[in-house]
């Protein structure tokens, strides 16, 4: 039986997000392969790629693979994680999975009740496997009270029409059976026959990021698709970055707009396209990014006034090129912004520093005093700002970005 089969995925023919432009079939066949052939890592690779664009499946399927060391070292916290995420999407067979983490203290302090817990839920959304043993706990009191009639629900539902399809869980039904009476056993017949699953709702949702396990990870997916993009990005796998960056950047994620307005404005993966490459860095900028707006400025470095328009806005951020700059500028016609600016990125003491205090050296011995007492106080009350809306305005309307 190969993995999938095995973990009981859904092969989805599209991903949670539509957006991202990967081919899950193809993925999860060659993840599959990979695992038939026991290249273990080469399957992880695969799924992961999947698993942090948010497909719960995939999430699931990489949980399986920390949890039982297969491609990585065995490691329970990573896949404690990895089923947290899919459980907050409804993905019944990691909350199983958390349950039998919590049966055998893989990762956790054994706790027989939070694994019903689990199993619990597990059950109510249908997996069959937390039915059997949430109706086997019910019968020997596991971390519950013994209760032959839920073993007898849980187990009767479970098995289905199967009931010798699992010879351990059919000889619990039979010992159910026999501390029931034959009208409560027609009585619960007729609910099982009645049972459906339930459906994922948001209070259930809820109820597991509050729970003891999953509240205590790192579930910031965000962080994680960029992170992995990055790691493709480096490794000239463009078509994946592509496919993470993507939506990420649209959902205005700065970080992946910046790599998206690179990737337009170095060819990367993608025909080269100077126009969306200014209006990605455009955003980028407009949403307080640094690198953006000193992008931004070494594309228009024809039009002063755009210039210093844009590294008024850095240096107001604390961007101490930018302040450099400035004060450079300001050496050939106002030497008290000159003495400001210089002033202000000496004291910032950082990559450029060395040339910021040649340059305050040249302005201090030609301001007179009275400029010099103006540009000490204009340097005393300077103090970084927040990045504000007032200044994504400016910038969008700007000739940067608006004639774009």
């Amino acid at each position: 039986m190969n993995l999938i089969s095995r973990l009981g995925l859904v092969v989805l023919m599209g991903l949670s997000n539509p957006a991202f432009a990967l081919d899950t079939q193809a993925l999860y066949n060659q993840a599959n392969a990979a695992y038939e052939a026991k290249d273990y890592e080469k399957a992880l690779s695969q799924m992961t790629s999947l698993a942090v664009t948010g497909d719960m499946q995939a999430q699931h399927y990489v949980g399986y693979m920390h949890a039982y060391g297969k491609g990585t070292l065995k490691d329970y916290q990573e896949a404690s994680r990895w089923y947290c995420r899919a459980a907050l999407q409804g993905n019944a067979k990691s909350m199983a999975n958390i349950g039998r983490m919590y049966v055998n203290g893989a990762g956790v302090e054994p706790n027989p009740q939070t694994a019903n817990w689990w199993y619990q839920h597990a059950a109510q959304l249908g997996d069959p496997i937390a039915q059997v043993n949430l109706g086997m706990n019910h019968l020997d009191g596991e971390g519950t009270a013994e209760d032959a009639t839920k073993a007898y629900t849980w187990l009767s539902i479970a098995l289905g029409d199967s009931p010798t399809g699992n010879s351990l869980a059919s000889e619990y039904l039979n010992d159910a059976q026999k501390a029931l009476s034959p009208d409560q056993r027609r009585s619960l017949t007729d609910q099982v026959t009645r049972w459906q699953p339930k459906p994922f709702s948001k209070h259930l949702q809820s109820e597991i990021q509050k729970s003891e396990l999953c509240k205590a990870q790192d579930l910031d997916m965000n962080a994680l698709a960029f992170n992995t993009a990055v790691k493709a990005f480096n490794g000239e796998d463009y078509t994946l970055a592509d496919a993470i960056l993507n939506p990420l950047a649209e959902a205005g994620h700065v970080s992946s707009q910046i790599y998206v307005a690179r990737m337009y404005d170095e060819g990367l993966g993608r025909v080269r396209d100077q126009a969306q490459a200014i209006a990605w860095y455009c955003r980028a900028a407009t949403l307080g990014a640094l690198e953006a707006l000193d992008w931004l400025v070494q594309a228009n470095q024809n039009d002063t006034d755009t210039v210093l328009l844009l590294e008024h806005i850095s240096a107001d951020l604390g961007d101490d090129r930018a302040q450099l700059s400035l004060g450079r500028h300001y050496m050939s016609n106002d030497l008290v912004q000159a003495y400001k600016w210089l002033s202000v990125a000496t004291n910032e003491n950082l990559g450029e520093s060395g040339e910021a205090e040649e340059l305050f050296d040249e302005v201090r011995a030609q301001v007179t005093q009275e400029q010099k007492i103006a540009g000490i106080m204009m340097a005393a009350d300077f103090w970084p700002v927040s990045f504000n809306d007032k200044m994504a305005m400016t910038i969008q309307t700007s000739k940067a970005c608006s004639a774009k």
